[in-house]
């Protein structure tokens, strides 16, 4: 190569120092010249056919997945029926180009293959799994890479998040011309995007009417049932954000404790940033009354935040009367990587006033021009309209996916998805009212249910002896449920969720009677 330094236009000196580096390998190029070696695990983006190899790898890949889930980790049996990918997920690190690439590919999937399934027999969160119409709308968002902060660079999928807005905000009865509303990465930002407004809107009212001071305490009043990212978020928001904790009747946020609350804030002159209702408690699925909520936070003139994570695609459900009085929230967090059915991660949240969203807007010189308006203004002249959330760059994986899954399921098949759930938790409810060792903790409303074990025993024991029985159950008959702690008599209890289409009342069934047996041996001993 030094014979030809004067093809490269270089000097002699330059030239061997050129070498230098290439004798240490620091710098490896392709017999072509033309790139790093490196460049072969790039797709080719000149070539139509760049994307064989990828493609036929993926296949191998999900191929390889599906017997993961079919085989429920049990490895005698893929060495009986699939030595060829028996020996891929176990055989160490060998070769170059794609040989490489594949045997770490297979190092990932034999890791996977004794994770935790999403499957008919997992009970136990909120947990939706295998919606391909999902998988592809994630895939494309993945291999398409955009970033959804800035509409210049994500034209198609701008407008995905404006139809999956427009959906979710049509669901919840707002106004199409006077919402607003991110797609973010989940609940926990969503919820924190939600209570920034809040806070800022009631500074916003306290300066208006003189009453504001630098770093005075301002209150966000929720029940013991909330989220743990309400906790989190009033943390985050800063010293003087306090929380206050409503008392709860039969796991729901009390609204007379509520008016009470605000009642003692307003007397004592303690501004109150927002009152938070709860549609789908993660613990118990049960939904608080959000009118009578609503109605108190705005007689108070509170900003009203409805974290609607867990439940809220339930408004389409049988049980869509929980949700009255959700149309009048200010904002709304919903999950659609829960009861959307898309993969993780994609969250929402909405405000039915898109001026109060306009607080928290964002802006940058070399992404929108100073005179544009952006949530304020019409939505086709936004380019970086999209930005009030607390993420900065963000994959569209989430917003295609939950496109996907809307065009394709529409209103009544997400009715039909819900209601299986909670047709498959009233049939637990009702199997468990008969058993002498367990009982329901409440009546489910939406697809949840805790679950007590039925006997005189301590708080101690009764959270180890809970413990201790799922962890058997899922040991004897790769069923798995959750658990939850002080619910119960101060005690531990098993929580249960009924999400998958394949979970049938054959699998509750068998889940409540080994339940039952496991429970009633270990009482015995």
């Amino acid at each position: 190569m030094l014979l030809h330094y004067k093809h490269l236009r270089l000097t002699r000196p330059k030239a061997r120092f050129f070498m230098t580096f290439l004798e240490k390998e620091i710098i490896k190029f392709g017999s072509d010249g033309t790139g790093p070696l490196e460049k072969q695990y790039f797709i080719d983006p000149t070539s139509p056919d760049g994307t064989r190899r990828l493609a036929r790898l993926s296949k191998e890949v999900v191929d390889t997945l599906g017997k993961i889930y079919a085989y429920k980790g049990d490895w005698g049996r893929l060495w009986e029926e699939d030595r060829k990918t028996y020996k891929w997920l176990t055989s160490t690190m060998q070769g170059e180009g794609e040989k490489r690439l594949r045997s770490l590919i297979g190092e990932i999937l034999g890791k996977e293959f004794n994770t935790r399934r999403f499957d008919e027999q997992f009970m136990g969160q909120l947990h939706p799994q295998g919606s391909e119409a999902a998988f592809l709308g994630a895939m494309i968002g993945i291999f398409m890479n955009t970033n959804t902060i800035v509409k210049e660079v994500s034209i198609a999928e701008h407008e995905f998040e404006w139809e999956v807005l427009d959906w979710y905000a049509q669901m919840f009865g707002y106004d199409k011309n006077e919402y607003s509303a991110n797609v973010v990465t989940g609940g926990t930002t969503a919820n924190l995007t939600a209570l920034w407004v809040a806070r800022d809107k009631t500074i916003s009212k306290l300066k208006k009417e003189g009453k504001y001071r630098r770093g005075q305490n301002m209150v966000v009043i929720a029940g013991d049932m909330k989220h743990y990212s309400i906790d989190k978020s009033v943390r985050i928001l800063g010293d003087n954000m306090l929380f206050d904790e409503a008392a709860t009747r039969g796991f729901k946020t009390s609204p007379a404790d509520v008016e009470r609350r605000l009642k003692v804030c307003r007397d004592r002159g303690i501004p109150v940033a927002a009152v938070v209702g709860i549609a789908g408690e993660t613990e118990t699925g049960l939904v608080d009354d959000l009118q009578a909520l609503g109605i108190i936070a705005h007689r108070y003139g509170v900003h009203f935040h409805v974290d609607a994570a867990y439940g809220g695609p339930f408004i389409l459900s049988e049980a869509s009367k929980l949700f009255k009085g959700i149309e009048n929230a200010d904002s709304i967090t919903v999950d659609p990587h829960k009861y959307g059915y898309v993969p993780y991660q994609c969250g929402i949240v909405l405000f039915r006033d898109r001026v109060d969203h306009a607080l928290v807007q964002n802006g940058a010189r070399y992404l929108q021009k100073a005179e544009n308006k952006g949530i304020l203004g019409s939505r086709k002249d936004r380019n970086f309209g999209l930005s009030a959330r607390v993420e900065g760059s963000m994959g569209s994986g989430g917003v295609i996916a939950a496109w996907l899954s809307m065009k394709l399921f529409e209103r009544e098949g997400y009715a039909h998805l819900l209601n299986h759930g909670i047709a498959l938790a009233n049939h637990a409810y009702e199997s468990l009212l008969h058993s002498q060792v367990l009982r329901p903790l409440h009546q489910p409303e939406l697809n949840g249910l805790l679950v007590g074990i039925n006997a005189d025993v301590n708080r101690k024991y009764r959270t180890k002896l809970v413990d201790q029985c799922r962890e058997q159950l899922f040991n004897e008959t790769g069923i798995y449920i959750g658990e939850t702690d002080n619910l119960d008599c101060g005690g531990g209890c098993f929580r249960t969720v009924f999400t998958h289409p394949f979970t049938n009342e054959r699998h509750v069934d068998k889940m409540v009677q080994n339940l039952e047996r496991i429970v009633r041996t270990n009482l015995k001993r």
